[in-house]
């Protein structure tokens, strides 16, 4: 009557076409991670959700299809490692199947890359930014920017780098790059200005490391310790971040003080940044990759150690003259 489907009929239509094509195509039941991780015993009619398993290139895919906004094998955040049942195709033996946590090799990463411009002028910033996101994080942006009005879009935006920031900003530019399609980034070009963002002392002049991505906070850690494993999956929906940044000054200025170089690991996480002098200008990488698993409660105080370390790192300042 309505033409509408819910995620068992798009993942049956899917497999359907695919034999049609010529792939190998099955439904995987799934019950999200948001239920838990020991949910359920098998047999059980519990499962909420439905997607497809695809074996294309001799690489299995997991497929999400109720978000006509995510890219070719991408996953939303309640996927991670989800429980998870396949189901055998019609024909196929189904004696090895059984419940297991959603490993998806061949997903899309999520992905945070950002490219950043800052140019000293007097006391102000001018920052030129390069934002581009991967995999699931493409389809907010999608969703939300794809029939906003140039106007509308300019003040979203502007809204929400002023909340960053105590002093006046000013947005100048800003567009949007793959919103129109399901490739596996979006990009956000964008450039704006800061006013007395320049800390003075005395001659010297400083500014804050500019990383407009947040990697660690410890807003959620504030447990000297715990019983039970925290649920990192539940705080970050990002695999990797990865900024490079350049600052350059006005003629006539020299760094003084620039932060050592710093690494941390964490299990399976780690987190470096580095500093590098090239000419006048000073050149900034920050690389951090994230696993999303269960932190034990024996593991509980290094992991709010790494991330006080990350904390740490990223509130230095940059001196100059």
């Amino acid at each position: 009557t309505t033409r509408l489907g819910d995620c068992k009929d798009v993942s049956s239509l899917f497999v359907a076409l695919a034999g049609k094509a010529g792939l190998k195509a099955q439904l995987v039941l799934v019950d999200t991670r948001d239920n838990g991780t020991r949910d359920m015993v098998l047999p059980s009619v519990s499962f909420n959700h439905c997607i497809v398993k695809a074996m294309i290139n001799g690489k299995d895919y997991y497929l999400e299809l109720t978000d006509r906004n995510l890219p070719f094998g991408s996953h939303p955040t309640n996927l991670y490692q989800a429980l998870s049942l396949d189901i055998p195709a019609m024909g196929q033996s189904g004696k090895d199947v059984g419940l297991k946590p959603l490993v998806a090799e061949n997903r899309t990463l999520d992905q945070v890359n950002t490219t950043l411009k800052v140019k000293v002028d007097g006391r102000n910033l001018q920052f030129d930014v390069q934002a581009q996101r991967k995999g699931h994080l493409t389809s907010d942006w999608r969703q939300g920017y794809a029939t906003t009005s140039p106007a509308d879009l300019h003040k979203d935006i502007q809204q929400s780098i002023s909340g960053s920031y105590k002093n006046p900003v000013k947005l100048n530019a800003v567009k949007f790059i793959g919103l129109d399609d399901l490739g596996d980034s979006v990009t956000l070009d964008y450039s704006y200005s800061v006013k007395n963002e320049v800390i003075e002392a005395g001659s010297m002049k400083m500014i804050r490391i500019p990383l407009l991505d947040v990697v660690a906070s410890i807003d959620n850690l504030s447990l000297d310790n715990r019983q039970f494993p925290l649920e990192y999956w539940r705080y970050e929906n990002t695999d990797v971040y990865e900024s490079n940044i350049t600052v350059e000054l006005q003629p006539g200025q020299k760094f003084l003080e620039v932060p050592e170089d710093q690494s941390f690991t964490f299990n399976k996480s780690s987190y470096q940044i580095k500093y590098t002098r090239v000419g006048d200008a000073l050149k900034v990488r920050r690389y951090a990759r994230l696993d999303r698993g269960n932190v034990l409660p024996a593991d509980y105080e290094k992991f709010k150690k790494f991330f006080n370390d990350i904390i740490e790192a990223e509130s230095k300042y940059i001196v100059f003259k």
